[in-house]
This record gives structure tokens, sequence and C-alpha cells, in this order.
């Protein structure tokens, strides 16, 4: 039963914001909890005899009742000020007609802890609201102090509502305020895995670096790196061959080839650095390495190419239609940085990247075409076979050393 009690009053709606969460649930376990402790006293003060605060009751009902209904309505402010109200007339009222002795004037704790509960923003709210309970306990000290209560109750009355009225007062607003604590800590943790969300997002569109110094400072700086190896791919006849798929089957084909072509760049530790349309790009020796990045670039194009060669060779057996792809790879000294303020890219610039893109528009299907730049680079790497092909006119950069690459 308890528990779940506990899970009704944990229940938030989901548009509830996150930050709010614990204002919200704390408010509405308050305004729930004054509503049924006054409908108990409502008997109780007409069993013993005082009719005034039974009557007072009633109206005590309706306040919690109506500060409930405000805090679904996530009118937190407001949705206070009723209980605020009516625990500190209510009280004070209480103490009036049956003495100090019943120490009802100790409600007036539960009153001043109220702003507390209440989210950041309208200090004067706050102070008026704070200062609710502070002008009645002023009220008490000067007009009721020293004063014959109005009702005289019999000892035994009187010594039940001193005990209970401590001990209760006591009680919520500890209960209150450890609430209001546990409330703040499932915050936090809610918080955390939504910040460990944006964070894993924003590391997916950004290098680990460069989202870490966007977090710092808001912006990215430009930097100029030497010698990273830049990857270009795109397929062969793309535009022919999408008219013959539907936007489905295109799209699907897209995602396959690049969800492989992500998991080749994440082994070989490279950076994805974007995809237009058919083509994509990523490049590696962003973070140093340059000697270890010249080679796993190869390696990842190579990858690329086997998976392109090995797939279309499974569709074509379907009877499927199936992309073939061009490779290309430079290095050289690239420009980086993040562009634009509304969906940001990471971006590299430079003759390098246009270079890289010329040795993937001037390869060949099925190859890796690398700049003779690269080939100074990585000729003495055993892992692979070189084949010199003839200079070619290169549109923009005249003619052309470039070379086929394999694994041995």
């Amino acid at each position: 039963m308890i528990t779940k009690l506990i899970e009704i009053i944990n229940r938030v709606p989901n548009e509830v914001p996150i930050n709010k969460i614990r204002y919200y649930v704390v408010l509405r376990l308050m305004s729930a909890i004054g509503f049924f402790v006054h409908t108990f006293w409502l008997f109780m003060f007409w069993f013993i005899g005082v009719p005034e605060m039974a009557c007072f009751n009633v109206l005590s009902i309706s306040f919690f009742a109506i500060g409930f209904l405000l805090v679904l309505k996530q009118h937190y402010f407001i949705g206070l000020l009723f209980p605020a109200v009516e625990i500190s007339l209510h009280n004070t009222y209480a103490t009036y007609l049956t003495g100090l002795e019943t120490r009802f004037y100790l409600f007036l704790m539960v009153g001043a802890i109220l702003p507390m509960f209440l989210p950041k923003g309208k200090t004067c709210t706050k102070i008026l609201i704070g200062f609710i309970p502070v002008f009645c306990l002023i009220f008490v000290n000067e007009f009721i102090v020293g004063k014959q209560a109005v009702y005289q109750l019999p000892d035994l009355i009187v010594t039940f509502l001193s005990i209970s009225n401590i001990l209760i007062s006591v009680f919520l607003v500890q209960m209150f305020s450890g609430y209001f604590g546990f409330a703040v800590y499932q915050t936090e943790e809610k918080l955390d895995i939504e910040r460990e969300k944006t964070n894993n997002l924003l590391h997916n569109i950004l290098p680990i670096e460069i989202a870490n110094e966007l977090k710092e400072s808001g912006k990215v700086e430009a930097q100029q790196i030497e010698n990273v190896t830049i990857i270009f791919t795109d397929f062969k006849g793309f535009t022919a061959l999408s008219e013959k798929l539907t936007s489905n089957e295109l799209v699907n084909e897209l995602n396959t080839c690049f969800t492989a072509f992500d998991k080749i760049i994440r082994q070989y530790k490279l950076e994805k650095i974007k995809t237009i349309g058919d083509a994509y790009m990523a490049a590696g020796g962003l973070q140093g390495n340059s000697q270890t990045a010249i080679e796993n670039s190869i390696k990842a194009a190579l990858a690329m190419q086997q998976f392109m060669v090995e797939r279309k060779h499974n569709l074509n057996q379907q009877g499927k239609l199936a992309f073939e792809m061009r490779a290309g790879v430079n290095t050289g000294q690239v420009t980086t940085g993040v562009v634009g303020e509304d969906k940001f890219q990471y971006d590299l610039w430079g003759d390098a990247v246009n270079t890289a893109a010329r040795m993937e528009s001037n390869g060949a299907i099925n190859k890796v075409n690398i700049s003779k730049t690269t080939y100074e680079s990585a000729k003495d790497n055993s892992n692979f076979n070189f084949i010199e092909r003839e200079s070619l006119a290169v549109k923009g950069k005249g003619e052309m050393k470039m070379y086929f690459v394999e694994l041995v």
C-alpha cells in the first residue's frame, strides 16, 4: 500500500520539465497532506467543541484542494500561496481560540520553510510567502501571549493537542525538507542522464576535443594542422541508379553503406567529417600520429571498397541493383573549425581537401586512388602494394601523379 502511494506521488507527467519535477512532486504532496490533515481536524475540532475551527477547516480544505489543482497545472507560486495563507491564518486562529498550550503556533514553522520549495525567480513572491508566518508569529507574541484562551479545553485534550502538534509539526518540516532533498537527488540523476545523452550526441557530431572546447567556451577556434590524411568516396552513376530505386530503397541502401563506413572509420580511429548526397568524407591525423593515420586511412579506404564489392556481389545474386564506388586519399595541411550557429558542422578546408576530392573523381571503380604526397609517406609500408599510374590532367591542378594502392 505504502509502495503504491509513493509510486503515485512520484508519478510526473511528461510535460513537466526535468528541472521543475522536484517542485511539482513536493508541492503536490504538501497540498495532498494538507487536504487530509484538515479533513481530520474538521471532525476533531467539532468533537472537542470548537465549532469556529471546524468551520475554518472547511475553508482550509478548499484552499489545499485549489493549491493541489494549481500545482497540477504547474502554477507553483500561486499554488503555494493558498496553502501558505491557510497554514498561517489557521494556526494563528487556532492558537487564539485554544491557547498557547496546544502548540498550534508551531505549524508556523511549516509556513516559514515554504519559500524554499518554489522555483527560482519572483523574489518578491517568495518574500511575501515567507513573511506571512513571521507576521502571524509577531501577532501571537503581541496579542495572544499572556491572554486567556477563548475555549478552556480539558487538560487531557490540551496535553493531547500539545504533544501531537509538536510531533506533527516537526515531522512535517523534516518530511518536506527530506523529501525535497530526495526529489532534488532524483532530478539531478535525471539531469545527469540527459546531460550524458547530450554529450554523446555532441560527440557523435564533433570530435571529442572539439566538442569539449565548444562546451567550455561556446566557440571553436580555427586550427591549422599539418599532415592530415583525407578520404573521399562517392558512388559511380548515383543519379541514374537512384532513379531506378524507390525512395525507401535509396535511403535504406545509403544508410547501409554509410553505417558500414562509420564502423570502419571507428575501427581505424579516424574522424568522420560529413556526408553530402552520395559522397562520404573522413580524415585521420587530426589529433596527431600522422604516420599512423596515413596507414589507417589507406586501410580504411580499402576496407570500404571491400565492403562495397561484397555488397554488390550479394545484391546482384538477389537480382537487385547495387552501387559501385570510387575512393581517393590525399595527405596535407588543412584548416579545421566549426561554422554556423544552427546545425553547426565541423569541417576541413584547404588545398589538401580539394586534392583528395580530385583523387576520388580521377580514380576507378573498386580502387583506392592516392596522391603522390600520400604515396611518398606510405611507400615504405610493407602492408601495401602501389601501382603507379600515368600522370593525369586534373581540373584546376594540371598534371598530377597518382597511384592505386592494394593490400599485400
